[in-house]
């Protein structure tokens, strides 16, 4: 008998003997007691239902949402958890008592009868409803196993109230001498694994809100790997599948969910998407919350809601996919989902350790990945429970990290101004990554972890144009897009604008000059005050020498217009 049946046993026989003890202070109704007969609870002789206890009552944090905790026994003699709302139960005892059938309980009697027996079950002290996965304050933390990790000091029982999405299997040990030891001389794996942890710090960091890595390569080796790899820091499917970009955007709205102070990774982003909008998907990943819905009465629903990582792969930067597709640019994209080019010697990785091949060491973080998972994350949040004193510090480490990074983009003067909001981003993943280091849950050592950050970071600033912010790029992808699409007589020579007749846009040598409305339609929904200052501060709009943004090009009412460099076309 395994460790697993000797426990489910054991179980069974407190579970059996609680029944008997409990029923015994069910009050009668209409008179009749109820008892247990085999694996049956009767009433005036007749089978109720198959054997059931109701383990606790437990509310919210806010004392809402008050349910019955009930295990049933199945007709495979194992034990079910079901969740029974007590506001359902009143108002519809049928299909309450339904949500026991489905967990395999057999309901024989009049739904009056069962209520009766629920409402009335002798249950201990009330308990905490968790409603959500991840961190509740810093009492305790849901993992998608169902297991909920508490603070020494935290007294009280806590229950999640849905159902268990993951499991974790192989061990920690076993994790660390896998995936941990073969990250150690590969930048990429620490830091994404370093990212699986940082899920977990994000809330305690002021002003840090949900980002993406998107992590590109042309060719298939190890891509997926590294995935695999973060994934394994903590319990998820028992499924070998990644989850994919071909999802629709309202299940991914629900990984995110599922994803919360952890980490969600996203495989295989196609060169073009036209299923849903991956624009949307990014700025609701950093909004932090889903879509406001209504229930068939009408009534608001509450909103979705998370603080996590997002790790994603594909062959293309996310920006040269959003642009294939069609989307329009906006602004802040590039805040909240960060390009990084692999570059290393064996596709995504440096150092293959004891293995012949890029390929080979590939499979292998596959295989450890699927051997032990699900401990590395859930053994960092004990450590932080232990330990409370650490959460007080987090804003401080990060910050010290954050010059460390911001050193390797080279002078200053050249940095976008968005650059270091990302910079705090990588800061808090490198900060994961020590903090789960110092407590010992990954093998590594904390000399390892900076140098793999600083490498990521060069490769992420290389590939953006740092110089340029992510309003600036939108700003100027737009008005390309507009330029390249005018036709013949919508350009006209500036040296002949008084024969024009509607032109769209004036141009000599060196530029194009704008009339109002053209610079409106081309800089596409970009505020004209955030074009006309991201334009003049990188050289590209020519201000007149008077006070504004426009310059006079004749005597006409319409003359005044934006001189706009032609190099914007090569930017």
């Amino acid at each position: 008998m395994t460790t697993t049946d000797q426990a489910e046993k054991k179980n069974l026989e407190t579970f059996l003997a609680e029944i008997d003890q409990e029923l015994s202070k069910v009050r009668p109704y209409h008179g009749w007691d109820f008892k247990r007969s085999g694996s049956e609870i009767h009433h005036c002789r007749e089978p109720v239902c198959s054997l059931f206890r109701v383990k606790a009552i437990a509310s919210a944090e806010d004392h809402s949402d008050t349910s019955f905790i009930i295990e049933v026994l199945t007709p495979k003699g194992t034990l079910q958890e079901a969740i029974v709302p007590n506001g359902l139960l009143i108002e519809n005892a049928s299909k309450a008592i339904a949500i026991m059938g489905k967990r395999g309980g057999k309901m024989r009697a009049d739904p009056k009868v069962i209520k009766h027996l629920i409402l009335d079950w002798p249950t201990r002290a009330p308990q905490t409803l968790a409603t959500h996965l991840g961190w509740h304050n810093r009492d305790f933390f849901v993992l998608a196993t169902g297991e909920v990790l508490t603070a020494p000091e935290y007294r009280g029982g806590v229950v999640y109230s849905e159902k268990a999405t993951a499991q974790a299997s192989g061990s920690l040990e076993g994790w660390k001498d896998g995936i941990g030891r073969l990250a150690i001389g590969n930048p990429y794996l620490i830091f994404v694994c370093s990212a699986a942890f940082a899920g977990a710090i994000l809330p305690f960091i002021p002003n840090a809100q949900s980002f993406g890595v998107h992590l590109f390569l042309g060719t298939s080796t190890g891509k997926s790997k590294l995935l695999q790899a973060a994934e394994s820091v903590w319990p998820r499917s028992l499924t070998k599948k990644l989850k994919t970009w071909r999802s629709t955007g309202n299940a991914l709205e629900g990984q995110m969910v599922e994803a919360n102070n952890t980490i969600l990774c996203m495989d295989e982003l196609p060169k073009s998407q036209k299923s849903f909008s991956l624009a949307d998907v990014i700025y609701m990943l950093g909004n932090e919350a889903g879509k406001g819905r209504a229930t068939k009465e009408g009534n608001a629903t509450s909103r979705a809601s998370w603080k996590t990582i997002m790790l994603s792969t594909g062959e293309d930067s996310m920006l040269q996919t959003l642009e294939w597709s069609g989307e329009k640019m906006r602004g802040g994209i590039e805040v909240r989902m960060l390009d990084v080019p692999i570059e290393a010697r064996f596709g995504a990785f440096d150092c293959l350790h004891e293995l012949p091949d890029g390929r080979t060491f590939a499979d292998r973080i596959g295989t450890e990945a699927n051997t032990n998972f699900g401990h590395a994350g859930p053994a960092f949040v004990s450590q932080l429970l232990k330990n409370p004193q650490v959460f007080d510090r987090m804003a401080t480490r990060v910050s010290e990290l954050e010059p460390e990074l911001l050193k390797e983009l080279g002078p200053q003067e050249r940095v976008a101004s968005e650059i270091p909001r990302i910079i705090r981003q990588f800061a808090v993943i490198a900060y994961a990554g020590t903090l789960a280091t110092q407590a010992g849950v990954t093998g590594w050592k904390e000399e390892d972890i900076l140098p793999s950050m600083q490498h990521v970071v060069r490769q992420w600033f290389a590939a953006r144009d740092g110089a340029m912010s992510s309003d600036l790029r939108t700003v100027v992808k737009s008005i390309q897009r507009y330029v390249h699409a005018l036709q013949s007589e919508e350009r006209f020579p500036l040296n002949r604008a008084k024969e024009a007749k509607g032109p769209k846009v004036f141009e000599d040598e060196n530029f194009f000059y704008f009339l109002k409305t053209p610079f409106i339609d081309a800089i596409d929904g970009v505020a004209k005050a955030t074009a006309c200052k991201e334009l003049k501060e990188a050289g590209l709009l020519i201000p007149p020498k008077e006070d504004g943004d426009m310059t006079r090009i004749s005597d006409k009412d319409r003359s005044r217009t934006y001189k706009i460099a032609k190099s914007i076309l090569d930017r």
